[in-house]
């Protein structure tokens, strides 16, 4: 499945129906809706092993011009040295791909690369990346390619070579989150697959490794819940001080989705704790971003099992820490007309400060161009505001994206953030469809405008019934899409109008052989779309 299930290629986000489940505890939304800044093409990597993924997933900034990004292409790149990301004049000015030198004991695998899961920095070009390679293994007797983790430390813009991180006996494993503090100190997070010598059963931990000034301690096993054998595997880490961390942990276990989170204070961990999803549904915890002691925002997916471990139906979901007491997670309100969007799922959090953090992720459509669209929410210290939708599509390459969303988002104020994303150019369930990464600047909060308009107008049927139907805007203008108007007009005939929310109005009783002309525009609270025109004959 690999560490997130919300890229765009590697696992997809396909909505079966748009039938939302009633239990859901629908999340209370403040009037705050992010902006979007130009989408920027990210760097290509000549000879990428992994030709479905998109080369970076993982971004962590200090600054506008300050961060770097790191993914499955085992390269990092970075927008440091004083120039900007995106400035008003559409600067593109991320760095060329630094590819990093792996382990010496690296081998050659057919089922799976290097890769390097996530990224963190406390400076502008000081940071640390961790990941997986392949590495031949004698786990209790017999010799087979496993997965080591390795972590790498980049110091004022020059990466070292990456260590292995050495596990407990007879096991292997990842690293899949990284967090790290101002004075260099790192956490990572990850799986340990461990073997009996006895039974050759396998069992499931998480663990941790600490750096210090470059230096990477040996992996410690987490514990899990006492008597059972899931398999837990952190997907976000969050630290505070050196030995102040939340971790959060999604299961793996087959016919189970459930997520856990687990706390270090000075440096003592805790057991894990089950984070409750809405009522109903189950909750697949993706990021967590902590902002106190006690105080932590957790986003992901919320769903039936089914419907996560299928592809199915699944809604964003995130979920608040106050006091050091979790509340139920709650799922966010999708946009429903504009455009038309039937699911979804959150993959990343950054907190710039206790009151503003922005989340983002993907939501898919009933349109067959764009499956996929990149979104993305704040929140405002007391409540989520409304998703907000990427006004346009993405492009993959040189064409538009069939699908795409945001992986990471890192907040380095509290106007500004970096999102990074991946776009496909084919369905979002192709697994042929090659994945291309871009970036983007996300404000927190937005001045929203009128909406676009419909678009795709068609006039079809006779005097008996005549049917205008139409395509959302893509863009709904920073606030929500409210009804669509309709108005009829034909030379000497009073008006008829429509209201709606439906992407269809119906007229009856027309003359044949008149020309009408069909005006059809939208609103949402700022005000209403310039009416785009079809004109039909009536048979």
């Amino acid at each position: 499945m690999g560490r997130t299930r919300w890229r765009v290629v590697r696992r997809g986000c396909v909505a079966t129906g748009a039938v939302l489940m009633i239990l859901a505890v629908l999340a209370p939304q403040v009037d705050a809706e992010p902006k979007f800044a130009a989408v920027m093409s990210m760097p290509t990597v000549t000879g990428a092993s992994l030709v479905n993924l998109a080369p970076f997933t993982s971004v962590s900034c200090l600054g506008a011009t300050g961060c770097t990004a790191t993914g499955p292409s085992e390269a990092a790149v970075g927008n440091g040295g004083g120039k900007a990301a995106y400035d008003t004049n559409g600067a593109r000015t991320w760095s060329q791909p630094s590819t990093f030198t792996l382990p010496a004991n690296v081998v050659a695998s057919p089922t799976f690369s290097p890769a390097m899961d996530a990224v963190s920095c406390w400076a502008v070009e000081d940071c640390a990346a961790v990941g997986e390679y392949p590495v031949s293994e004698d786990i209790v007797g017999v010799t087979n390619t496993v997965p080591a983790p390795m972590a790498a430390v980049e110091t004022s813009g020059v990466w070292g070579a990456a260590s292995q991180i050495t596990m407990p006996a007879d096991s292997y494993g990842v690293l899949t989150g990284v967090s790290c503090v101002a004075s260099g100190n790192c956490t990572a997070t990850g799986l340990d697959v461990a073997k009996s010598p006895s039974t050759g059963a396998l069992s499931f931990h998480s663990v941790t490794a600490t750096e210090v000034g470059g230096t990477w301690s040996s992996a410690t096993m987490r514990s899990n819940p006492t008597g059972s054998n899931l398999v837990l595997v952190p997907t976000s880490i969050s630290c505070l001080t050196p030995s102040d961390c939340t971790l959060v942990e999604a299961n793996e276990s087959s016919k189970v989705v459930s997520s856990y989170v687990v706390t270090e204070v000075a440096g003592t961990w805790s057991a894990p704790q089950l984070l409750a999803g809405s009522t109903g549904e189950q909750l697949l915890a993706e990021s967590i971003a902590c902002t106190g002691l006690g105080s932590c925002v957790s986003v992901g997916v919320s769903g039936t099992t089914a419907a996560i471990e299928n592809s199915g139906t699944t809604y964003p979901a995130t979920e608040i820490e106050t006091g050091g007491v979790w509340r139920r997670a709650v799922r966010q309100r999708l946009p429903l007309l504009s455009p038309v969007t039937i699911g979804g799922g959150l993959t990343s959090v950054s907190c710039a400060s206790p009151s503003v953090c922005v989340a983002v992720g993907i939501a898919t459509t009933t349109s067959k161009t764009h499956e996929g669209v990149p979104i993305a929410l704040t929140y405002r210290g007391n409540a989520w505001g409304s998703i907000g939708i990427y006004p346009g599509p993405v492009l993959a390459g040189a064409k538009p994206s069939v699908a795409s969303g945001f992986t990471s988002v890192s907040c380095f104020s509290t106007t500004s953030c970096m999102g990074l994303g991946e776009s496909a150019n084919g369905p979002i369930t192709a697994q042929r469809a090659k994945a291309y990464s871009f970036s983007d600047l996300v404000l927190p909060v937005g001045v929203p405008r009128r909406p676009g308009s419909p678009i795709a107008l068609r006039a079809t049927g006779s005097k008996v019934r005549t049917t205008i139907t139409w395509a959302p805007p893509y863009s709904d203008g920073g606030a929500p899409v409210t009804a669509f108007d309709v108005t009829v007009t034909s030379p000497g005939k009073a008006p008829h109008t429509c209201k709606t929310r439906r992407l269809e109005c119906s007229f009856a009783g027309l003359v044949r052989g008149h020309i009408y002309r069909f005006w059809v525009g939208d609103m949402n609270k700022v005000g209403s779309s310039p009416s785009r025109l079809v004109t039909f004959t009536v048979r």
